[in-house]
């Protein structure tokens, strides 16, 4: 009987490629200034499809295809960061968009893959949390913002794992 060997060294390498959700980091930039923002808890950023039904002569099924796309995401953030009153009050004051760039980098140093760089443009925030007070609460406070972005840009990718055979 003859073993496949690849399959055992790809098995055995994704403990070593697995990327932990805790390492990397988070940066918004805002009119050229960039901020490291080490209150990020979590950040998760989605792309949704729109989509147009084509129906094909001689097939039951109705095939589908990608006819736009929105970019969507939510980010959690201890509360005590003025970032985000301070981009309400320009915009209220200035009328400027309440809106920056966000780079999230995934980069576990343990992890073989790499690193993996994306640029969200122009992330524009559902609503910001102003002010935010509970006697009740055993944690520390928290900013949920849910939010859409004009678009993406991979910067850097991780390594390509594929395995042949």
């Amino acid at each position: 009987m003859k073993m496949n060997l690849q399959f055992f060294a790809a098995k055995k390498s994704i403990v070593e490629d697995t990327v932990s959700a805790k390492e990397g980091s988070v940066t918004f930039t805002r009119n050229g200034k960039r901020y490291t923002v080490a209150t990020v808890t979590k950040f998760e950023a989605k792309i949704e499809f729109t989509k147009t039904q084509i129906p094909q002569l001689g097939r039951v099924i109705v095939a589908n295809k990608a006819t736009g796309a929105k970019l969507t995401g939510s980010l959690t953030m201890h509360f005590h960061d003025p970032y985000m009153v301070q981009i309400v009050q320009e915009f209220i004051e200035q009328g400027h968009q309440p809106s920056f760039d966000v780079t999230v980098n995934n980069a576990d140093m343990a992890s073989t893959s790499g690193r993996l760089s994306v640029l969200y443009e122009n992330v524009l925030p559902d609503s910001i949390d102003l002010s935010r007070l509970d006697a009740t609460a055993e944690e520390t406070l928290e900013r949920n913002i849910d939010f859409t972005a004009d678009g993406m840009r991979i910067i850097e990718i991780f390594k390509d794992r594929t395995v042949e055979g």
